[in-house]
């Protein structure tokens, strides 16, 4: 989000409403020649900035993706003064947003959806790489216990698709029942979505990214329409609601929901972490964008249940 905010309207500890915007130069010394609250505010946090700049520069993750908040590395460029950077992502800690002016991004007329079916996860980080060059709209992925639950519930779940034919719809996973009952549930699915205004261009793409990883041996699918398409992401978003459902005295616990690992990294992590909550016993389903690491995992947890913590030192970076 911090990429795409171009002003906000904020109340600071003052109880006073300011614009807050990117800065030039000019703009910056102009502001915090100031001698009010809001020229107090601006030059403080530049000397917190520029006197600590290599303690917050090695503080700053080494990730692909990073959605904590307060972003103190990305202020100031040096041409640059944006407070807003400071503000995305702080969840009213810092101030109160009553307004945003933000960035959108056009809708393509058309989409396709690339879909990967994965055996294993050993080649996870090189597949990522050979599929990003071809800039897809999206990365996501989700993990066979998922699927597992997508197969369990599946009359469920296809009530919460919308569809003009029903029994075309249950038609429609025959080729997944059939491929689990010959080759076995899929470790990991990843969903490619390629978007444009021409549907030639995007099979175009969609034929060269085939061609691309096939020498990885894992079975793809094009899917011929937004409806079949629409099938796959379902079964992402609807899954871990089913389980939920269906298993009483649990709820959520989403005190791993946002974990960051660098793609290449995944298949050394997502088996350490599948260990824990499996040693745990735990009911849980695995998504998240494999494009660049970001994984969501909530298991399910009975609260009531007193249980010794498990010692693990598995050296996670």
């Amino acid at each position: 989000m911090e990429n795409y905010v171009n002003k906000l309207k904020v109340i600071f500890s003052d109880g006073n409403e300011y614009e807050v915007k990117p800065l030039s130069k000019d703009e910056f010394a102009a502001k915090i020649s100031q001698d009010d609250f809001e020229g107090n505010l601006y030059r403080e946090t530049f000397e917190l900035i520029k006197n600590n700049k290599e303690i917050i520069m090695a503080a700053k993750p080494d990730v692909s993706k990073n959605s904590a908040g307060y972003y103190l590395w990305n202020v100031w460029d040096e041409k640059t003064f944006d407070l807003t950077k400071l503000i995305v992502g702080s969840q009213g800690t810092l101030g109160l947003v009553t307004e945003a002016n933000i960035k959108l991004v056009p809708i393509k007329k058309k989409s396709k959806l690339f879909v990967i079916f994965m055996r294993d996860i050993a080649s996870l980080g090189e597949v990522v790489d050979e599929i990003l060059p071809f800039r897809p709209e999206s990365l996501e992925s989700y993990d066979d216990s998922t699927m597992k639950l997508a197969v369990k519930f599946l009359p469920e779940m296809l009530k919460t698709m919308k569809t003009k034919s029903f029994f075309k719809l249950i038609f429609s996973f025959i080729p997944e029942v059939f491929m689990m009952l010959t080759g076995g549930i899929p470790k990991l699915i990843l969903l490619v979505e390629f978007g444009g205004d021409d549907e030639k261009e995007i099979d175009e793409k969609m034929k060269a990214l085939e061609a691309q990883i096939l020498h990885f041996g894992f079975t793809t699918h094009i899917t011929r329409s937004e409806q079949e398409a629409e099938k796959y992401w379902t079964i992402r978003r609807e899954s871990f609601n089913l389980l939920r459902k269906h298993i009483h005295g649990t709820r959520t616990a989403p005190f791993i929901d946002d974990v960051v690992v660098k793609p290449e990294h995944l298949p050394e992590f997502l088996p350490k972490m599948r260990k824990i909550l499996d040693d745990y016993k735990l009911v849980y389903t695995i998504a998240g964008h494999a494009g660049n690491g970001n994984f969501h995992i909530i298991p399910l947890m009975d609260m009531k249940q007193e249980k010794k913590s498990l010692n693990y030192k598995r050296g996670f970076r």
